[in-house]
């Protein structure tokens, strides 16, 4: 990690046909895109001339001004999205150790599938991943 790397606090507000950026402070760095990443493309690009020495190791934190309800629905959304994922992680690693302990019983791979509600192909490619 570069030591003393600069970090920035960008903050995105929309006008009619886009987003304009703004590094919050005394850094009187702006830019505008049609779309939040294009315009944090160019705030970087920017800041990136001006702060070459960093080599594009600079931080910058996204805040995009919104009404607090859609900022609170995009919040739940996140957390919903995260915790969906964390589930996903966890059925499988669930399936993996039933197939394991089904096979370790001599139950056919068929049998497992029906059991677990997957294709017995599912149930081969998880056993074969494992050799």
């Amino acid at each position: 990690m570069v030591r003393n790397q600069p970090r920035f606090t960008a903050r995105y507000h929309r006008q009619q046909n886009g987003w304009m950026a703004a590094i919050e402070g005394g850094d009187a760095t702006s830019a505008f895109g049609r779309s939040l990443e294009s315009a944090r493309i160019a705030l970087t690009a920017q800041l990136a001339a001006r702060y070459k020495q960093y080599r594009g190791v600079i931080v910058i934190n996204d805040e995009v001004e919104l009404d607090k309800r859609t900022l609170q629905a995009l919040d739940d959304a996140r957390a919903t999205r995260i915790a969906a994922l964390e589930a996903t992680e966890q059925s499988r690693t669930a399936t993996n150790l039933a197939i394991r302990a089904l096979h370790s019983e001599g139950v056919s791979l068929r049998d497992a599938a029906y059991l677990l509600g997957i294709s017995h192909s599912r149930v081969q490619q998880i056993l074969e991943a494992e050799k």
